[in-house]
This record gives structure tokens, sequence and C-alpha cells, in this order.
């Protein structure tokens, strides 16, 4: 990170680390990973959270009224077990009943190490978390959560574990300037080339295990730029065809209004109400329903854009959401000039002939 500073200079921004540990998990604990499919097979990690996150996770156990220990996770050597939808229906019992069991951590060792001699460390099964389920916070998960054991535990519990177990860093992720990536780019590959080549000689590994890997947003959004085009023509051609509808829906909406109300604006007429009177009443009706859409778009249509954009999000790592402020002016202008004109267009071609004075 010291090198890559130096070439980024002031344009890095939004560093983050996730850090934990490996562990090897003892005797005491096994059945706790044993109950997710796959427990056995799938990597273990402990994964330390921020206290931001820390919030969220509470404010959703909360909202959802989950059985979970969040005193002895919040205050003590508590941690919840994260997992992808591995907790089948008919183990769901059994899951409550591991509440408040101890599981025994031991730091890495070389395979072969007596382990007899070794003290564990010690935390208690606070519950079984699903990131899966609807409204699940948003955690900042080594590897997305998926495929792993993940044991969450709080800063202060990381702190704690570190005297025995050696920290590790899963990963770290920070953005620069579009200037600055080309050359920060090409000094990590180096750097990690340089790294992985080291780890496979020293440990007469192959060459396909590697011990760093690199992501970049900007090598994706290349790699799937055809794609995105495409999908983006397509979304376009969808979006277009679903504004042309519903700007005609209204259009037609108003139209049938005003006709269907033909013989009501003829005894209008003959109870004194003039052409004019009646041309502002279509006007304020018709500006009355676009206020009305405008509120009903700007609200509920936000919640639903935000909502996407944020799915979105979560699902492909390189989408980036922005709030279409000018189509969504450009809309409203449409309406509220379709709301103006039409009563002036149509009253001028059905009620010509209504008294004028």
């Amino acid at each position: 990170m010291e090198n890559i500073k130096q070439t980024a200079g002031n344009s890095l921004q939004d560093e983050t680390q996730i850090q934990g540990f490996y562990p090897i998990v003892g005797k005491h604990g096994r059945d706790s990973i044993k109950l997710l499919n796959d427990g056995e097979t799938v990597p273990t990690v402990i994964q330390k959270i921020s206290s931001s996150e820390k919030e969220k996770l509470q404010k959703f156990l909360r909202e959802q009224e989950m059985t979970a220990d969040w005193e002895t996770f919040a205050h003590e050597n508590g941690t919840f077990l994260l997992h992808d939808h591995r907790v089948s229906e008919y183990a769901e019992e059994q899951a409550l009943e591991q509440l408040g069991n101890t599981i025994e951590v031991y730091d890495l060792v070389p395979v072969g190490t007596d382990m007899s001699g070794l003290v564990p460390e010690t935390l208690v099964n606070c519950g079984y978390l699903d990131i899966t389920k609807e409204g699940f916070p948003e955690l900042e998960l080594c590897w997305g959560g998926r495929n792993t054991n993940l044991l969450l535990v709080t800063e202060e519990t990381f702190e704690n574990l570190s005297e025995n177990l050696t920290p590790q860093t899963f990963e770290m992720s920070f953005s620069v300037e579009k200037e600055q990536e080309s050359g920060c780019k090409n000094r990590l590959k180096g750097m990690i080339q340089t790294e992985n080549m080291e780890f496979q000689s020293e440990n007469g590994y192959a060459e396909q295990l590697n011990l760093f890997q690199m992501e970049c947003r900007s090598d994706l959004l290349l790699k799937e730029s055809e794609y995105i085009q495409t999908s983006r023509l397509l979304l376009l051609v969808i979006s277009g065809c679903l504004i042309f509808i519903g700007i005609m829906n209204f259009l037609n909406v108003r139209v049938t209004d005003m006709l269907l109300r033909k013989k009501e604006c003829a005894i209008m007429n003959r109870v004194g109400m003039t052409r004019k009177q009646l041309q502002r009443m279509f006007l304020a009706e018709g500006i009355f329903t676009w206020l009305l859409l405008s509120v009903l778009t700007l609200t509920v249509g936000t919640i639903l854009l935000c909502g996407i954009g944020w799915y979105m999000k979560t699902e492909i790592s390189y989408f980036v959401f922005s709030y279409p402020i000018k189509e969504m002016v450009a809309l409203l202008m449409i309406l509220l000039a379709g709301s103006i004109l039409v009563p002036e267009i149509f009253f001028k071609k059905f009620y010509g002939k209504a008294d004028t004075k």
C-alpha cells in the first residue's frame, strides 16, 4: 500500500481492508460447522466487522426478530456464523440448539503439527445468519461471503484473538483517479507476480496456486463492454417503449375524460358557464393530475429506482448507479405540456360551437 500511495498520491480513495484469521476449528465446535451444507469442505475463516457494520447488523436482527444472542456477540467473545443459504430447513431446529455452544479455534499451523500442546481460543455460537436473506445488510465480506464459513466477530473480539492467532488481511480495495489507474495497475501486477513466484518456489506449489490475486473494475468493464452495450441498447428500447406507452396512456385518459363529459359541459354552458371557464376547469384538472403523478414518480418511483440500483450493485461488482435527474425532469415536462395543450386542442375541436361569452 505504501508503494501504491507513492504512485497514486492524493488520488487514493475509498481504501478498505477486510481482516481476520485462518483458524483450525477444534473438536469442540465442529458440530456447529458440520451443520452447514458443505461445512467441512469449504474454508472457515474468522472476520471482523466495523462498528458501523455492527450497527447495521443489530438493526437487521431487531427488525427480523431473529433468535440470536446479541449481547454475547457485542460484549463478549461471541460469533455469528454467516453462510450463503446453507442451512437446510430440517436443520433449522438443530441450529437453534447450537446457540451458546463453544467453538474452539487454533492458529493456522503446518500439517502434522501436534495439536495436543496448543491452547485454543474459544468463541460462543450466537446464531446462524443467511447473507442471501432479504434485507440482510450490505457488509464488506471476504470473497463476497460465498462458499465460505464466516465466523463474524467484533473489533474488540478480534483484538483479543490477536494475542494468540495470527491476523490476516483477506482483501483490500481502493479507488484512484483515471489518470493514475494505469500506473497503479502495472506496479501492482509486477509486485503480485514477484510475490506469487516466491511463494510457489519456496513452498513447492504449482504455478496455478497464487498467494495474491488482483481484480480491476476497469478490466471487468472492458471484458464485459460488448455485453454492457447490448444490454444498455436493449434496456433503452424497452424503457423507451414503456415511457411512450405511459405518456400515451396519460393523454388518453385526459382525452377520454373530456369526451365523456361533453354532455356535462353542454349543461354547464346552458346554466351560464362560459367557454373560457370550462377550459380553465379542464386545465386545472389536468395540472392537478400531473401534480399527483409527479409526487408518485418522485417518491415511489425514486424508491424503486434506488432499490433496483442497490440490487444490481450487489449482483454486478462494476455496476454504478446514477439517478436519472435530467430524464426525470424531461419526462415530467412532457406530461405537463400534455396537461396544458391537450385541453386547449380538444376543447377547441369538440366544444368550438359552445357559447363564447
